[in-house]
């Protein structure tokens, strides 16, 4: 991981607004967490808004968000595309806001024609390999696999078709049902999607695909209450803590193919800094990993996050004290 060396600049007393998409998703608390490091980091004020995946708690955040005159806008989570946000954007980009986002695209990077600056992800397509890599049916049996996604978000969707067309060329793999339940109704729609399932394919349900670990956590109790054999459960992200957990403790989740969350958050902070000197985005994409019950143990932190063996957190303060330094 490396940084290039920008020209001086005063980055201090700025303000981030933050409109997370929803912080009942354990991905978008990890980003948001990491984001507030960075900021006090940098002595930046930081104001958070909680949409709840509502469309008009959007609309009244954004609004309340640019009469804050931030200098910079951060969305974690919901999809730049679909949620109708581009004309209240353009307000930002017109006040020159730098706008960043996490997820809010199915690639990482620039976001084309929309006023989104960079995109924190990994890519989509290799962690919906990664994830359905980890299918291997027994020998002599076939593996039938139950895939659930959120098809009103674009890099939901994409890893879901990504993770299917894998599933087509697998020999000995069915896929049984591509379930669309919207990640902020987990609660109320997992729970029958999973009696309805195991009624229909009984012991032919041998794995299941989610496009996040949200879908597992209202899983459980129909799986605990069930005289049917467990699905492997493996998720296409995003490593949170009570899939950490789940792992850890080799219960009712094998897989998670994790983002370094709270270095996400980092990014995020680091990309509207160098946007606010006038330099370009740093570039850097995370590489997906695969977290198992086998090495759930020695990769989570003590707060129960995912973190990768990097040293990004002094790596970052001490490029930001050069910058400020000279």
């Amino acid at each position: 991981m490396t940084f290039r060396k920008l020209e001086r600049t005063d980055p201090s007393d700025k303000t981030v607004v933050v409109v997370a998409e929803d912080l009942r998703n354990g991905g978008i608390i990890g980003v948001v967490v990491g984001i507030q490091e960075a900021c006090q980091a940098l002595n930046w004020d930081v104001k958070n808004f909680d949409i709840s995946s509502s469309a008009t708690l959007r609309h009244q955040s954004l609004v309340e968000a640019l009469a804050l005159k931030p200098d910079g806008l951060i969305l974690v989570g919901g999809d730049i595309v679909s949620i109708s946000t581009y004309s209240y954007l353009k307000k930002f980009e017109q006040q020159q806001i730098p706008i960043v986002g996490w997820h809010v695209a199915p690639y990482p990077g620039s976001v084309p024609n929309t006023p989104v600056q960079v995109n924190v992800t990994t890519d989509s397509r290799k962690v919906a390999l990664a994830a359905a890599g980890l299918v291997q049916p027994q020998e002599g049996q076939t593996a039938g696999v139950v895939v659930f996604t959120d098809r009103r978000i674009n890099i939901a969707l994409e890893k879901a078709n990504q993770m299917v067309k894998a599933l087509e060329s697998c020999d000995r793999c069915t896929v049984l049902s591509v379930e669309d339940i919207p990640l902020d109704q987990t609660a109320s729609l997992v729970p029958p999607a999973i009696r309805r399932l195991q009624k229909r394919y009984g012991n032919r349900w041998t794995h299941s695909l989610a496009i996040n670990d949200l879908y597992f956590d209202h899983a459980i109790n129909e799986l605990v209450s069930s005289d049917l054999p467990t699905p492997l459960n493996i998720s296409a992200g995003d490593g949170s803590i009570s899939a950490l957990l789940r792992m850890k403790h080799k219960s009712y989740q094998y897989a998670s193919v994790a983002e370094p969350l709270l270095m996400h958050g980092w990014q995020l902070v680091d990309e509207i800094h160098r946007n606010l000197m006038g330099a370009p985005p740093s570039g850097y994409v995370n590489q997906p990993y695969v977290v198992t019950q086998k090495n759930a143990a020695s990769v989570v932190n003590s707060r129960g996050f995912f973190e990768p063996d990097r040293p990004y957190r002094q790596l970052y303060q001490e490029r930001w004290r050069e910058n400020q330094d000279g």
